[in-house]
């Protein structure tokens, strides 16, 4: 009689482990969901129809780091955005193909609709195909190109705020090459041709207040730019943050 209320006992443990492990899994998986939605109202991520957003709550169980509302690590991925130039010039869009942040010590306020990260690091992913587009369209060319002087994505040193590039392509008629620069300056990318004689374009990237660009590699795929803040609010603005 003992042994089968030993393995009565172990059955039930089991099933109740499992249970609350579907109910942690199923939890986690709706605050996701709800954190990603929340993310595209605030920061428009979802702006256009080809964008997304996804969110990653790490750690288990989710239940018990929910009641607590605090959290160990979150990763937000958002991709295929459109950024317009801060002159707003015809045609003057740049798609980013991906952002991705990952926000450590994640405190969250008692209204829940804001949260403080302790900290943030996270990259822009801009694609070479997709800013030798928007480059040749705030130029009025055609057949632009924009490639790295050289690839800094395996240089472990600090990352440069300023890379320089190469152009080719036929502007006003007439053949258009030389060298450019690309920028990392505050939330804003800014590439500068001199031989086109036009000023350079910047394109602000929307980011959570308190972020900022600690610089930029070149990889194969595309410009990386690497996000970088401390004690970061997300969601409404001037909501305190209690315990």
């Amino acid at each position: 009689m003992g042994r089968r209320w030993v393995k009565v006992l172990t059955v039930t443990v089991v099933v109740l482990a499992a249970l609350f492990v579907a109910a942690d899994r199923i939890a986690v998986h709706l605050a996701d969901n709800f954190v990603a939605k929340k993310a595209d109202d605030k920061y428009d991520f979802d702006n256009n129809t080809t964008s997304y957003t996804t969110v990653d709550i790490h750690g288990f169980p989710f239940l018990t780091q929910a009641l607590g509302r605090s959290f160990d690590h979150v990763t937000l991925t958002a991709g295929n955005l459109t950024s317009s130039d801060t002159a707003q010039s015809p045609g003057g869009y740049l798609t980013v193909a991906k952002v991705q942040l990952e926000l450590h010590d994640v405190q969250v306020a008692p209204t829940f609709d804001s949260a403080r990260s302790g900290s943030v690091t996270g990259t822009v992913t801009i694609g070479w195909a997709d800013l030798s587009q928007a480059v040749g369209r705030i130029l009025g060319a055609s057949q632009v190109t924009v490639t790295p002087h050289s690839l800094t994505d395996g240089d472990p040193g600090p990352a440069a705020h300023t890379v320089a590039v190469r152009l080719a392509g036929r502007y006003d008629g007439r053949a258009l090459s030389g060298d450019g620069s690309i920028t990392a300056d505050g939330n804003e990318l800014r590439v500068s041709v001199p031989a086109s004689g036009k000023p350079p374009a910047d394109w602000p990237i929307d980011l959570p207040a308190g972020l900022a660009f600690g610089g930029l590699r070149t990889t194969h795929d595309g410009l990386v730019l690497l996000v970088t803040g401390q004690s970061v609010t997300l969601g409404a603005s001037g909501t305190p943050l209690g315990n």
